[in-house]
């Protein structure tokens, strides 16, 4: 009975030692960055109003030009309409900006958290590894051998309840490992969102930068073509229309299967 005792204890051992070694083995390096968490989020949530102001601009801005596009289309107008977009396409540029910026902070503040996360877990494998150490200095004895070493029954289950403590104090470290590891992961898979995010956020700040390019350019072609002339504005207007119109009229040709003069 002894002899399956210590056989069974031996291979709650082996297993205990050897879950240890897997999470033990696994090991992630994030830098650690001087700014705290605290700070960093004080500087997101200043972004975030920044971003916030910059979005009511921008509505108050678009109400404006869809209230200008109800009106006759005259030269002030259509240069007031496209001021008016022009504006609204650099405060654009500008939220995507502090988008990034704002995204950027999360991403340092993620870093943070890891670096934390992953010293915690350290900690734990240090915590864990003495443990082991302990556990195997005492299976060096056996209980025979324990009983003659003590004075008394008093003394030897006392060593013995020590010896369960050190088996429990593995098992919850390794509970807290897993869960460590666990909250890890989750801040990693955060960390590559708000990357993936970042590199959207730069393509899309590409994009209206073209945006505010173009009407700056089409705003430029109105001023070249019209002089700042009303009766040229209309002459340059009924010539897009007469453009435009010969255009429909080609694709409904086209639609109806008649590809003549069709190029």
């Amino acid at each position: 009975m002894k002899i399956k005792k210590n056989i069974l204890k031996i291979f709650i051992n082996i297993f205990l030692i050897a879950l240890a070694c897997f999470f033990l083995n696994e090991k992630i390096s994030f830098t650690a960055h001087a700014e705290t968490i605290e700070e960093m989020n004080k500087r997101i949530e200043q972004k975030k109003n920044e971003i916030d102001d910059l979005l009511a601009k921008v509505k108050a801005y678009q109400d404006k030009i869809k209230e200008s596009k109800k009106q006759a289309v005259t030269l002030n107008n259509q240069l007031g309409i496209l001021n008016d977009e022009i504006e609204k396409n650099e405060l654009d540029i500008q939220i995507t900006q502090n988008q990034i910026q704002k995204t950027n902070l999360e991403i340092q503040t993620i870093t943070i958290t890891i670096d934390q996360k992953e010293k915690n877990l350290e900690k734990l494998r240090k915590q864990i590894s003495e443990f082991m150490r302990e556990l195997y200095r005492n299976d060096q004895v056996s209980y025979v051998e324990i009983l003659v070493m003590n004075n008394s029954f008093s003394d030897f289950f006392d060593q013995y309840q020590y010896l369960q403590n050190i088996q429990n104090n593995i098992h919850f470290a390794l509970i807290d490992i897993q869960n460590a590891k666990s909250e890890l992961e989750l801040q990693k898979s955060i960390f590559e969102e708000k990357r993936k995010r970042e590199v959207l956020l730069k393509k899309q700040l590409e994009t209206e930068k073209g945006e505010l390019l173009a009407k700056s350019n089409e705003k430029e072609t109105i001023l070249n073509e019209t002089k700042r002339s009303e009766k040229k504005f209309q002459a340059y207007v009924n010539e897009l229309k007469a453009e435009q119109n010969n255009i429909n009229a080609a694709v409904a040709r086209c639609e109806q299967g008649d590809y003549r003069n069709f190029s």
